[in-house]
């Protein structure tokens, strides 16, 4: 006769169960040739794909994310530098501070870049702090090395292109453009060797007037000294910007 012991005496399967029941236990698990753990965590082969896609869609995000931030910095060092232009003299650290909440290092940061024309993907690339240091390593100040001569011809030009409409961070901007193309002086950029570069690659040849004008500037200039030259961009930059 065959006995049926009480519910609170039976052995759960596997401690003194069938060895049959314990094996459909572990059949159970199996998946795909590998075995899931008992706290039921998906096999490697099903886990891989997910962190695939979860991998590719933060490395975009990522890309984007610092592409906007670059952009960005790109765009607060163009108004930096006009700003600075309008800020009279001694007052553009205050003016930063007060008005933009932003600190001197980061605004240098941001018209460094902004001076350099570096495009978005580099500097997102890069970072925003190591593009600055990638610019003050890779491009030194291309005036350092020019004649007294020719920095009377750069520091004209900035002031006649005020003159001409421009605020004075966009005309220095121009001319540290230029300069670090090795041109010598303004004069070389608007003469015959300039004309056939432009040519070459296709840019905009300034107008015969605008050529005849900056003659006739250099000409009624010809007395001044580089240090009258200069006091008068510093005049330019403690408060007259574009309106001179």
């Amino acid at each position: 006769m065959t006995t049926t012991a009480p519910p609170n005496q039976r052995k759960p399967a596997g401690q003194g169960g069938s060895r049959e029941a314990v094996g459909q236990a572990v059949d159970t698990l199996e998946v795909s040739g590998n075995r899931a753990d008992f706290q039921g965590k998906p096999s490697l082969s099903n886990r891989l794909p997910v962190l695939a896609a979860q991998i590719a869609e933060a490395h975009i995000g990522a890309l984007d994310a610092a592409k906007t931030a670059a952009e960005r910095a790109i765009e607060a060092g163009h108004a930096l530098i006009e700003a600075k232009s309008l800020v009279k003299h001694g007052e553009w650290l205050p003016w930063l501070k007060g008005h933009c909440h932003i600190s001197e290092r980061s605004a240098q940061f941001y018209m460094k870049i902004a001076k350099l024309g570096l495009k978005s993907e580099m500097v997102s690339f890069l970072g925003i702090k190591a593009a600055a240091e990638v610019i003050t390593l890779s491009y030194p100040d291309p005036f350092t090395e020019k004649s007294k001569d020719d920095l009377r011809e750069w520091a004209l030009y900035m002031i006649m292109a005020v003159r001409d409409g421009l605020s004075l961070g966009a005309a220095e901007s121009h001319c540290h453009w230029l300069a670090r193309q090795n041109w010598k002086t303004p004069s070389e950029w608007l003469g015959d060797r300039g004309e056939r570069y432009r040519a070459f690659f296709k840019m905009k040849q300034p107008s015969g007037a605008h050529r005849d004008a900056w003659r006739a500037f250099i000409e009624a200039n010809a007395d001044k000294t580089l240090e009258d030259i200069e006091a008068e961009v510093a005049s330019l930059a403690g408060g007259a910007g574009g309106q001179a």
